[in-house]
């Protein structure tokens, strides 16, 4: 654009305080000048031009007549209170047109003081943010979108890993540990020297399923810590436990009364893997119609060291004598994995009826 084509003339004789008149009645800025009671004595062709008020219909009237009824009337009281008190305000108030149309407004309100501090009009320079706004609602759905859009996808992925994670642990898991079983009860049947490579066979059979044992364990537990940092474990029992209960009906109540965000990693995976064995044990062996489990801090009176207590107990068919190892082959891992920690796992009779699984476990883990 040619800037001589563009530029402005004024008529002679215009003085300095007309040029500024000018510059604001033409200017981007929306301009309000009110008295001390609020009534307005002047509105620029901005104003006009974004209200759709004309000057004779602000003039006299206060700033009310654009009110919305949808900003808060602790943002009017806020305001009123800092430009009496001779301070500027900045804010963005929902405004309505005259056309009943809404608009946003930022606005900048100056009281204006005079030689002796006291206040005498206020002027208020405003500007149109409706675009502004209206991208910024949009760009804020978008993104509610977008991070519930993330949190399917996540929900899906730990769907598969704890899918995954179970395949692991009730199958190939419970598999190991029964050759295992049944290579130490072949060790203890051979019992004199003459079989010594059947015996070496039998060894060498325990210490590979070990060796397998421990690599499952840790294959599943990679697939748990994920759940478990984002939503907590406090969370990642309760969803266990839920789902659980849908799948099976039988009832189980959890009982946390402990800070879980205090235990270390090792500490929190192992408690989850307890539970989520216990559960499983509950399903396949026990026949139970309760199941309860109760979580609780405590402080070891002969250590003063902070432990966790962790308690699983069912109403189903019970023990036998000898039996133990019929209520989860997983239970051993469990019960060797919380002995490394520095904790302590039992298997307990209730009676004729129901098994009692207690594992106690220091709150960070042995060092």
């Amino acid at each position: 654009m040619d800037s001589r084509k563009s530029s402005i003339k004024f008529e002679s004789g215009w003085k300095l305080c007309d040029l500024w008149e000018w510059a604001i009645d033409h200017g981007p800025a929306i301009v309000l000048i009110a008295d001390t009671e609020g009534r307005i004595v002047y509105v620029n062709r901005r104003f006009t031009e974004i209200t759709g008020y004309q000057p004779e219909e602000a003039l006299g009237n206060t700033p009310r007549v654009l009110k919305s009824g949808k900003t808060s009337p602790q943002v009017y009281a806020s305001l009123w209170e800092t430009i009496k008190a001779g301070e500027v305000w900045t804010g963005e108030i929902l405004n309505r047109r005259k056309d009943g149309s809404l608009f946003w407004e930022e606005e900048r309100i100056i009281p204006v003081c005079d030689t002796e501090g006291n206040v005498q009009h206020f002027v208020l320079f405003g500007k149109d943010i409706s675009d502004r706004k209206r991208l910024e609602e949009e760009a804020s759905r978008l993104l509610e979108e977008n991070r519930r859009l993330e949190r399917k996808v996540m929900l899906v992925e730990q769907s598969e890993r704890e899918h995954l994670a179970q395949e692991l642990h009730d199958n190939m898991g419970q598999y190991l540990a029964a050759v295992k079983i049944e290579a130490v009860r072949m060790l203890a049947r051979i019992g004199d020297r003459q079989h010594s490579e059947l015996a070496a066979s039998a060894n060498n059979i325990i210490a590979d399923t070990e060796a397998l044992f421990d690599l499952v364990h840790g294959l599943t537990l990679r697939l748990q810590p994920d759940m478990i940092s984002q939503v907590g474990l406090d969370v990642a029992l309760h969803q266990l436990v839920w789902r659980w209960q849908l799948r099976t009906g039988v009832e189980c109540i959890l009982d946390i009364k402990s800070e879980l965000d205090r235990l270390s990693d090792a500490v929190a995976t192992t408690v989850y893997s307890i539970v989520r064995e216990c559960l499983t044990n509950v399903l396949k062996h026990a026949n139970a119609k309760h199941v309860r489990i109760d979580i609780k801090g405590k402080r070891k009176r002969s250590t003063k060291e902070d432990v966790l207590s962790v308690s699983i107990c069912d109403d189903g068919q019970g023990l036998s004598a000898g039996s133990q190892e019929h209520v989860g082959l997983g239970i051993i891992g469990m019960r060797e994995r919380v002995a490394s920690l520095g904790g302590r796992l039992r298997i307990l009779r209730r009676g004729k009826n129901g098994v009692c699984v207690l594992a106690v476990l220091p709150v960070y883990g042995k060092k």
